[in-house]
């Protein structure tokens, strides 16, 4: 009995110890099959949004751990991870744009970024700074028109001959298509602002003077859709119906555009009459009230800008000053961060310049507003990329779901703060593709156009356009920072950025391409016309040689006659002088001989005077004798 006590006890802690290592085994399975579930929806959907609250922190959370509140398929959610398992499966992403450091959200990702960025921007001057502002810019603008914004404003702005261009262009920095009309409206207000400079022609300041009426009123018939917005956007489909469609009634939208467009006549004419455009102004104000009160809840917020800057007649710097006024404070109630309002008054300021003041001069003080639109706008892209979601789901009422989108602040999608994240993350070094050739050439042309200027790279020894240190650090990094994105925003968020970054080059590409066949046609039409203006101008050269070889030859005879009458002119002078010379000694003579006459003249009239005594003492001689007798 002893014997089988002792089997008992050896088969019993046999047991145990095969039940605690297949229960090790199987959690070291289940620990490294949810490690690798883990790393795969981690690879799939990124890091979280938002860092876990400090009051949601898990009480047992260690030194070693973190915070890290993540939900994945098959498993409960996980509320902390270890430090160093996060750093695995986040790559560290070089050493420019990267860290070693665990990262357990995508906003404590953007915040990082975001610090390595302006802190390197801060350490840059002059030519440095700039182009480094505009390369930034350009990798996150989205689309075209965006990116003729920043080459208006980091570029074109400086250079004389694009100055009034780029003023206009720069519209294209809104961040909305609302901010850009208000852009191109507050371009055209800088124009006028020219006009009220010195030694302006009258003719000249009034045609910037109507040009800027013209620009404020149809800026605000941009403003109808937002004003009135019609029930149904296009992007939303119509219920289906058995019913036609008929012509879509929208009341507030025509009574708007009534009252615009009789404005309209006044405002346009050569000399308004500031009477009448008082009265239309009136009008519109009049749309807040009564039995004409528009619905939409923006009326009451646009109508009195509408009825302030259309009614603008710009007739004095004041009149300039406050149309500005208004649409910066109109730019920034549409601003969503603080950045992008001071961005927009810094533009403002860039488009219609302030007066200088202390010791500042026009050149000094354009340059410090235009490095403040570049920081700002870059600062726009990271808050926009922090900015929370909008928590007001749409109406399911399609009329009062277009109203919603038509507000002054836009609907942020729940999903948009992703893409904005990875828009941010992905274009850091857009920059740095592949192609060497393309990317040399684009630097050279964009970013450096004119070689051996201050602060301009130099071609490198093999003939490459050699780039600055900074994108050369970049470019050796590149890949380590995309894996890094990658596994912070998610290959949900990851290939979309890429997909959309490859549609938009596409897109340019063929737009390129209708460009060059348009501007071909363009060309060849003017290179024809040139021809014949060649053609033509070559035979009145004909002509003119022909008529200046006549000429020539007429002006050689000339000097020839010139020449011969020239030298009959010396001969006669020469007589004139040998005459001349004859004549004088001959003077000379008869002076002499003119004295001698006088001096015998003179011995003359005394002789006949003795001659006269005598005869006339002789007579007294003859009466005395007579006497005597």
């Amino acid at each position: 009995m002893r014997i089988w006590g002792y089997v008992l006890i050896f088969l019993n802690a046999a047991s145990a110890g095969a039940f605690v290592y297949f229960a090790m085994s199987v959690m070291k399975a289940r620990s490294e099959w949810q490690y690798a579930l883990l790393k795969q929806e981690l690879t799939n959907r990124g890091l979280p949004i938002d860092p876990t609250p400090p009051e949601d922190a898990p009480y047992d959370l260690d030194n070693d751990s973190i915070p890290f509140r993540f939900q994945y398929d098959g498993a409960k959610e996980l509320r902390q991870i270890n430090k160093e398992k996060l750093k695995k499966l986040i790559p560290a992403g070089g050493d420019v744009l990267g860290t070693k450091e665990a990262v357990a959200s995508q906003t404590d990702e953007v915040k990082r970024v975001e610090k390595i960025v302006f802190a390197a921007l801060d350490g840059l001057k002059g030519t440095d700074k700039q182009q480094r502002q505009m390369i930034l810019l350009l990798n996150l603008a989205r689309g075209k028109a965006e990116r003729s914004g920043v080459y208006a404003l980091l570029r074109d702005l400086k250079i004389e001959k694009r100055r009034d261009a780029a003023r206009r262009e720069m519209a294209y920095l809104g961040r909305s298509a609302p901010q850009t009309s208000a852009l191109f409206a507050l371009a055209a207000v800088g124009d006028t602002h020219l006009a009220y400079g010195p030694n302006i022609p009258p003719a000249d300041k009034q045609l910037r003077i109507r040009a800027g009426r013209k620009a404020l009123i149809t800026w605000a018939f941009s403003e109808v859709p937002y004003v009135a917005p019609d029930a149904l956007p296009p992007t939303i489909p119509p219920p289906p119906t058995d019913v036609p469609a008929g012509p879509e009634v929208n009341a507030d939208r025509d009574a708007l555009l009534e009252a615009l467009k009789a404005l309209q006549i006044e405002v346009d004419a050569d000399m308004p009459d500031a009477a009448k455009v008082e009265d239309g102004k009136k009008r519109v104000l009049g749309l807040l009230e009564g039995d004409t009160k528009l619905k939409s809840d923006t009326a009451a917020i646009l109508i009195p800008f509408i009825a302030e800057i259309a009614t603008n007649l710009l007739n004095t710097e004041k009149d300039v000053a406050d149309a500005k006024v208004k649409l910066v404070e109109l730019l920034q109630l549409r601003s969503i961060s603080e950045a992008e309002k001071e961005a927009m008054t810094a533009i403002a300021d860039v488009m219609v310049p302030p007066a200088p003041t202390g010791e500042q001069t026009e050149a000094t003080l354009a340059d410090k507003n235009i490095d403040v639109v570049a920081t700002k706008l870059l600062r726009t892209y990271f808050e926009e990329a922090l900015a929370k979601p909008s928590t007001d789901k749409l109406a399911d009422d399609f009329a009062k779901a277009r109203i919603e989108l038509s507000m002054l602040k836009p609907v942020r999608d729940p999903g948009e703060q992703r893409r904005s994240i990875a828009h941010l993350l992905y274009h850091m070094d857009a920059h740095l593709g592949p192609n060497v050739d393309s990317r040399s050439m684009w630097y050279k042309a964009f970013i450096a156009p004119e070689l051996g200027k201050e602060g301009v790279p130099e071609p490198a020894a093999d003939g490459k356009f050699k780039m600055r240190s900074a994108d050369e650090d970049l470019l050796k990094n590149r890949s380590s920072w995309h894996l890094r994105v990658a596994a912070i925003v998610g290959l949900e968020n990851y290939v979309p950025t890429v997909e959309a970054q490859a549609s938009e080059l596409s897109k340019m590409v063929q737009r390129l391409q209708d460009d060059l066949v348009k501007e071909q046609g363009y060309f060849e039409s003017e290179y024809q016309a040139v021809v014949l203006q060649a053609l033509f101008l070559a035979g009145q050269v004909d002509i003119r040689q022909a008529e200046i070889l006549e000429q020539k030859l007429l002006l050689d005879t000339h000097k020839n006659q010139v020449a011969i009458r020239t030298g009959e002119r010396n001969a006669l002078k020469t007589d004139l002088d040998n005459a001349a010379a004859t004549a004088k000694t001959a003077l000379e003579k008869l002076a002499v001989r003119v004295d001698e006459l006088f001096a015998i003249t003179k011995e003359l009239g005394e002789a006949q005077d003795a001659l006269l005594g005598l005869e006339l003492r002789l007579r007294d001689l003859e009466f005395s004798r007579k006497d005597k007798k």
